[in-house]
């Protein structure tokens, strides 16, 4: 299960048989499992309960009553069922988490050095191999070039994918290392350095506002003396050796219209493309897998890159609803239990999916990295818990002693 979240924006490409990866079979055969091992009690305690089935329910409801029946509704929900999953499976032992950890890592490190190395190249041998088996992934050209340097896409179907992979990773081994989940080791230190490469070098801005804004789930424990002086060192290092690329990166925000990409303009017109097929089904949307149908007929949408296209075209206001639903009502749930800080890392990769469309990571993705990180933090506390019953125990079990003992003192003694 660990595996299949970790690989996941790599796997999500390998086909299995027409119309389903390899993805969705492991996912399935997981979520079976889990109910015929654990039951549906587990699964009925999962916190996102609620946003969760209002969300499945607007995917169902489009399926069924869009233009067509579409039963590729399993694969658009699999990673609901993935982090439904995670929930009720994930034991967060000492061993489980350093597997998590660990793999987590060497994925990272795998996905962002082979970026590094297509981006000097330009080569891509898997993705190549891939297209030359049948699997439709887009061909960057060789003049795809943000900041200076070729926009990798690693192992993954597009570089913001590769991007949200490196900077979400690189925030969940963060936010385990200051809750001190995490030893410090050379390892965990190249992977943040090889992350942060990852993020810059796909050139993909939105992926950079995600981390950004996710970071803040850890801010607060960086406001301390020593971690303000290494960071400070280590940004006046990159600055000086990079200045030019830092300076490029951060003209594309100000003035982001030179650095290329969907303009304003562009997107201005999708959206009135995207109003008008809205307007023929605005309750219950046209349907799964419209927006990609209008995409292959060149009707003005160009990519659709923005989820609030798709939400409006396919599943019309009741997946808008459902969308802004699960994000909200799932920060409040957070925030009642005390983990609101755990609220950026979904506020981050919401705003993401708004401004980018981050193709095979749908609004369920960044739930995995919450909940396992719920299921870490809260094996701590029941361990706090155990040991202050414990404590308590020891304490009254003390006292009966002492009380035997005085009562023993005054039948032996005459005068007391």
């Amino acid at each position: 299960m660990a595996l299949v979240f970790i690989w996941y924006p790599t796997i999500v490409l390998l086909p299995v048989c027409r119309g389903v990866n390899v993805t969705t079979l492991f996912i399935y055969l997981l979520l079976f499992h889990s109910f015929y091992t654990y039951g549906k009690k587990p699964f009925l305690s999962f916190p996102f309960l609620i946003p969760f089935v209002v969300c499945l329910a607007s995917y169902f409801i489009s399926a069924i009553f869009g233009y067509k029946i579409a039963l590729s509704v399993a694969k658009w929900v699999e990673q609901y069922f993935l982090v439904w999953t995670i929930w009720v499976a994930f034991k967060p032992t000492k061993s489980n988490n350093h597997f998590l950890f660990y793999n987590m890592m060497g994925y990272l490190l795998f996905l962002d050095a082979y970026a590094m190395v297509e981006s000097v190249t330009i080569e891509n041998p898997f993705l190549d191999y891939l297209r030359s088996c049948g699997v439709d992934i887009p061909k960057q050209a060789a003049h795809y070039v943000r900041y200076g340097l070729y926009r990798s896409q690693s192992l993954t179907v597009w570089t913001s994918i590769m991007a949200i992979a490196s900077g979400l990773g690189a925030i969940f081994l963060a936010f385990s290392f200051f809750e001190k989940k995490l030893k410090p080791t050379p390892i965990l230190y190249l992977t943040w350095v090889f992350c942060m490469i990852g993020v810059f070098i796909s050139g993909t801005r939105s992926a950079m506002a995600v981390t950004a804004i996710g970071a803040f789930c850890f801010l607060k424990k960086l406001i301390n003396f020593k971690y303000i002086v290494i960071l400070s060192l280590v940004g006046f290092v990159a600055v000086s050796i990079t200045g030019d690329f830092f300076s490029e990166v951060v003209n594309s925000f100000v003035n982001p219209e030179e650095a290329g990409g969907s303009s304003v303009e562009q997107r201005s017109l999708q959206f009135l493309v995207a109003y008008r097929y809205w307007m023929n089904a605005p309750i219950l949307g046209n349907g799964l897998d419209f927006t990609n149908f209008l995409v292959a007929q060149e009707v003005g949408l160009l990519g659709a890159e923005s989820i609030l296209f798709r939400l409006l075209i396919d599943r019309g206001l009741v997946g808008l609803f459902s969308f802004l639903f699960l994000y909200g009502y799932s920060c409040w749930i957070l925030y009642r239990k005390g983990l609101s800080n755990l609220a950026f890392i979904l506020i981050g990769f919401a705003f993401g999916k708004l401004i980018s469309l981050m193709f095979t990571l749908d609004e369920a993705y960044p739930f995995a990295y919450v909940v396992f990180l719920m299921k870490i933090l809260n094996r701590e506390k029941l361990k706090l818990l155990k040991l202050y019953l414990l404590l308590l125990l020891m304490k009254e079990k003390k006292n009966n002693v002492d009380h035997g003992e005085n009562e023993r003192r005054i039948e032996s003694n005459p005068i007391l």
